[in-house]
């Protein structure tokens, strides 16, 4: 799961991978929570339904997909942040 998580953000995010890298924030450090639980430690009740819904029609797609779109929505504000903040 990780790697395939690792390769997608590199491949629609190479900004944001090669900050993570320069600051020493690997992937595992947040993705793993969010793949493992299927995003229910992490998020509302509300978004982590609608992932499941789709999860269970569309497959494990559904899953990487949420990350990538999480990562869109955070990736102008982290790549301004060091590793403390981030």
């Amino acid at each position: 799961m990780l790697y395939i998580a690792e390769k997608l953000m590199k491949q629609f995010f190479p900004k944001l991978s090669k900050h993570l890298q320069r600051e020493e924030v690997r992937a595992s450090m947040f993705v793993t929570q969010w793949l493992m639980t299927l995003y229910t430690s992490s998020f509302p009740l509300d978004m982590v339904s609608r992932v499941w819904d789709s999860f269970l029609v569309e497959g494990w797609k559904v899953v990487y997909r949420t990350m990538l779109g999480l990562l869109k929505h955070a990736e102008g504000t982290l790549l301004h942040l060091s590793c403390e903040h981030i």
